[in-house]
Formats: C-alpha cells, sequence, structure tokens
C-alpha cells in the first residue's frame, strides 16, 4: 500500500512562545504592594489571560502577540502609590 501525505508541523511546535514567558516573567518579578490595587487588579486580570495562552497547546501567533501586548498596556498603566505621608507631615510644620 502506498499513502502520499503530505507534512504537517505540530500545532504547538509552530508558535514561539519565549517572548510571551518573558513577559510573564517580568509581571510576575513586580511587587502588588508598589502599584494601586485597581491597576494590579487591571494587570493580574491581563497576565491570567497570558497565562491561558501561554498553556494552550492550539494558541496561535496572533494570540501570543495579543497577550504580550496586554501585558505591557496592563503595565504601563500600573499605578504606583505615592511615597508614605511621612515626608509630608515633616514639611508641614516649615
Amino acid at each position: 500500500e502506498l499513502r502520499v501525505t503530505q507534512y504537517v508541523a505540530p500545532e504547538g511546535s509552530v508558535v514561539d512562545k519565549t517572548g510571551l514567558q518573558a513577559a510573564i516573567d517580568a509581571v510576575k518579578a513586580l511587587n502588588a504592594a508598589d502599584y494601586t490595587e485597581a491597576s494590579w487588579k487591571v494587570l493580574q486580570d491581563k497576565l491570567a489571560k497570558a497565562q491561558e495562552v501561554y498553556n494552550n497547546d492550539k494558541a496561535t501567533a496572533y494570540d501570543v502577540t495579543l497577550a504580550i501586548a496586554n501585558l505591557q498596556d496592563a503595565v504601563k498603566g500600573l499605578e504606583a502609590i505615592p511615597a508614605s505621608t511621612g515626608e509630608c507631615k515633616g514639611s508641614a510644620g516649615k
């Protein structure tokens, strides 16, 4: 018996997810205590979605690129918590 087949690359091996992994790792290195609760929640939501894409063997290159962009936007949207009010109290007496 002779069969003619066409090579099809496994779906999981076609999409490069190294950039997504790097973005996820960078987000995980951030400290929640440094940012407002609302902005941190947005970041955590985007992180969860990015991890879903990373773990999805059927994710497309578009899915990976979009997840990276969403993570980067969420990081840019983080709002830092203002410095402690200790300095303000010191300057109020002047």
